[in-house]
């Protein structure tokens, strides 16, 4: 089980705003918006509060910035689940960038890509103890990318969730009903954060998770601990 108490100490005392590692040149050269203070709390959770035989999970590494600092100077494995092409006009060059600078840094070998849609993932993961979302953040995106992988969890894992605080149009009544035809769900509690209202009802249902902070920087990133049957 990740040493979730450890992480805890940890994100209490860093001021969340330097790497805990010091050559950090080649990842600033990467594409994408994922900063500093992001790049250590991923590197601090995997290099020092993973357990042998679990995994980190990263849902949405567009050119492989947080991914590539995550597994810095350890011997962590990750679970990739990221679409490309699948969506994205320019996703067949945006993969072959992430393959370039995962090659670059010397960890292809340690990462298995899943290129597809996380809502339709099917397949079996291993245990994993820090999981990083940085998905669609849609309304019920979030939701349900927790909900869903919450089993592959580690009895004690880490999660770290991407713009927390990001901003969205409100939504409309025919987009809400909509939005709950698609996921066959009542109407709840919606709001101009997307991300922040999915996280928040995911907390409220699950007795397991616990919101320990929110990252004071762009957009903000909610830090979670979950421990099973806690």
């Amino acid at each position: 089980m990740a040493d979730v108490n450890r992480f805890k100490l940890h994100f209490k005392i860093n001021d969340m705003t330097t790497l805990s590692f010091a050559d950090i040149s080649k990842l600033k050269k990467i594409g994408g918006w994922c900063e500093p203070h992001t790049m250590n709390l991923i590197n601090f959770a995997i290099t020092e509060c993973l357990e042998e035989g679990e995994e980190y999970l990263e849902i949405g590494s567009y050119c492989g910035k947080s991914l590539g600092a995550a597994l810095h100077n350890n011997n962590g494995k990750a679970q990739v689940i990221e679409p490309f092409d699948l969506f994205l006009p320019d996703g067949k060059f945006i993969q072959s960038e992430w393959e370039r600078h995962l090659k670059s840094l010397g960890v292809r070998d340690r990462v298995n890509l899943h290129k597809m849609d996380y809502m339709n993932f099917d397949g079996v993961l291993p245990k994993i103890g820090v999981f990083y979302y940085d998905g669609n953040h849609e309304l019920g995106y979030t939701y349900h990318g927790l909900k869903k992988f919450e089993p592959y969890l580690s009895d004690n894992a880490i999660i770290i969730v991407d713009d927390y605080n990001i901003g969205g149009d409100k939504i409309s009544l025919a987009q809400t009903i909509a939005y709950c035809l698609k996921f066959n769900e009542p109407v709840y509690k919606h709001s101009s954060k997307p991300v922040k209202t999915d996280v928040d009802r995911w907390l409220m249902e699950n007795k397991n998770a616990e919101l320990i902070g929110v990252t004071p920087h762009t957009n903000s990133q909610a830090i979670i601990i979950y421990q099973r049957n806690q």
